[in-house]
């Protein structure tokens, strides 16, 4: 699948400056002119660029351009006949201006800002008979279930050998654009920088070309994701995309912003081989296994899917990884340990905590949640102001206080912390988090949310290479 920048200037001299400086890197970029001031095509089109698709796009198709459908087919034919490679039509310009167009460099797009219609396979069938070079059609996700259309879409295009760009828009939608070659689609469309997208969930070519390497995803790669709601925040596509780039697997990690979990599973168990899992699934992916390992199944608490030899395993790699960064820092047998949070994280810890002998204190905003995980693990429920009382040997938050969006509330007084303590966030962005910082400042040793971050990655990888011997 060809990754194809899109640009969108506003003046002919940017337009060239642009055009100029891709023609030494690119070997195709759609060039929008509904924003160019004075636009001089023959100027444009004779002048050093890039191979183009040209497109104008007039103000309800999500476009600048302010003139009648006329206006709009008189440019594209003219772009033609100044030799832009393609030329972009909307399929609602009719067939009588369609038909002006020269076939050869036609590419008949359809677009759709609300969803996905029912009868798109229709809408499809209906651009066919223009028989232009290329298809493109771009919907609008309201949830992963519409991926899964435009997928079928571009399957059954494969099957009847027609050229088709054909992706969702909308951040629901970003997976179309990144797994398309994997369905045959002919091209993906890319933002050249976070500040320049010319549509809604387009992906940065970075991104597209180096992290993901979309470009060479295809019927054969196999697809692993993390699973979640929110996701954005990840580096899991960093870390285990250059894993398995390293190695030189087959295969892509992406990710998947998840509304509901069965219905996900559902639709997306015979496309994925695995994924990580973090909140709000990691227990109610459990039902939704074949198999659980003994850890996972006692803390209640799955972050690793993988299917293996026809059936879905669930694995919790937080749980050793929490081990190993503690334990190369002090024994855990007697300590005493503050557990902040009452989610799938703080059940992980005390889980751990009980196995190494140590003393355990839960703590969190509901005391209810916290109350049952102190009973079910054997550890001592706290409100938080009591927590001040405790002469803590290690201290850990289990929520997302501190993320990157969410508020900076402070978790614990900084008269709490003293010199002696662990204190460890699983928080990873951002590094040093106001309960990291406050700790630090106290003297603390202080662990990054970074590094479980990385150690339980290498536990999934190992698990996501052995699903696919």
């Amino acid at each position: 699948m060809i990754i194809c920048p899109s640009i969108m200037p506003t003046d002919m001299e940017s337009a060239l400056q642009e055009l100029a400086k891709l023609s030494t890197t690119r070997d195709l970029v759609e060039l929008r002119t509904d924003r160019i001031r004075n636009l001089d095509l023959e100027n444009l089109l004779l002048a050093e660029r890039p191979a183009l698709i040209l497109t104008n796009r007039l103000a309800d198709e999500g476009g600048y351009f302010s003139g009648s459908y006329t206006e709009q087919a008189e440019i594209l034919s003219e772009a033609a006949s100044f030799g832009a490679e393609y030329i972009d039509a909307e399929f609602r310009l009719g067939k009588k201006l369609l038909s002006k167009l020269p076939k050869h460099r036609l590419i008949v797009s359809y677009h759709n800002f609300k969803n996905v219609p029912a009868d798109l396979t229709r809408i499809y069938a209906r651009m066919r008979t223009l028989a232009p070079t290329v298809i493109k059609i771009a919907v609008t996700a309201r949830s992963l279930h519409d991926n899964i259309t435009v997928f079928n879409l571009l399957d059954l295009a494969r099957g009847q050998r027609q050229k088709i760009i054909a992706h969702c828009m909308g951040e629901r939608g970003e997976i179309s654009r990144i797994l398309g070659g994997r369905f045959g689609a002919f091209l993906a469309f890319a933002a050249m920088n976070q500040s320049s997208h010319t549509a809604p969930g387009q992906v940065t070519v970075d991104l597209m070309e180096n992290v993901y390497h979309a470009n060479m995803i295809d019927r054969n790669t196999r697809i692993f994701g993390l699973i979640g709601n929110p996701v954005s925040q990840s580096r899991g596509i960093f870390f285990h995309n250059e894993f398995f780039r390293k190695r030189r697997v087959c295969a892509a990690y992406i990710n998947f912003l998840v509304d509901n979990i069965a219905s996900f599973f559902k639709e997306y168990r015979e496309i994925i081989r695995g994924a990580s899992v973090t909140m709000p699934f990691k227990h109610s992916i459990i039902p939704l296994l074949d198999i659980v390992d003994e850890p996972a199944a006692r803390i209640g608490s799955v972050n690793t899917i993988v299917k293996q030899r026809g059936k879905w395993e669930g694995h919790n790699t937080d749980y050793p990884a929490l081990l190993k960064i503690l334990k190369e820092r002090s024994s855990l047998k007697g300590k005493r340990v503050v557990i902040h949070g009452t989610g799938a994280m703080a059940r992980t810890m005390a889980f751990g905590m009980l196995q190494e002998g140590a003393v355990s204190f839960i703590t969190g905003r509901s005391q209810a949640k916290a109350k049952k995980i102190a009973d079910e693990f054997g550890c001592t429920f706290l409100p938080p102001r009591d927590c001040v009382n405790v002469d803590a040997d290690i201290v850990m938050n289990a929520t997302p206080v501190g993320m990157i969006g969410l508020p900076q509330d402070r978790i614990f007084p900084p008269s709490f912390y003293k010199r002696t303590m662990i204190v460890f966030d699983v928080v990873n962005r951002p590094e040093m988090t106001p309960f990291l910082s406050t700790a630090r400042e106290s003297g603390c040793t202080v662990i990054a949310g970074s590094e479980l971050f990385m150690e339980q990655a290498k536990l999934q990888s190992k698990l996501f290479l052995r699903s696919l011997s």
